[in-house]
């Protein structure tokens, strides 16, 4: 699955987003794909928007996707992501860290 690969070297976090939303919308679980946010949870945060984190961590919730890292780096990035989100990106996450029955620093 190379794709997948291609995606996180050239891709940018709100296109991977845009992505994650359209394979929980439509219930498509991809594997190689929904492991790369455990494995770039980080580079994510540096590179993403709440916007764009959110989705991907809305599609995970959706599709039942624990990806703990990037929960864990949901939660370093507490602070900074309730300051620069809104009231839907804050939403979708809260949801999905229910959903995968997780804590959150943002409630």
């Amino acid at each position: 699955a190379m794709y997948d690969d291609w995606l996180f070297e050239n891709g940018d976090v709100q296109s991977i987003g845009k992505i994650f939303w359209a394979c929980g919308k439509l219930g498509v679980r991809i594997p190689a794909l929904f492991d790369k946010p455990n494995d770039r949870a980080e580079w994510l945060f540096d590179q993403g928007n709440p916007e764009s984190i959110s989705s991907i961590l809305w599609a995970c919730g959706k599709l039942g996707i624990p990806s703990p890292r990037l929960f864990d780096e949901l939660d370093k990035n507490a602070e900074w992501f309730l300051e620069n989100g809104n009231e839907k990106t804050i939403a979708a996450s809260v949801w999905a860290c229910q959903q995968l029955g997780r804590q959150s620093r943002l409630v």
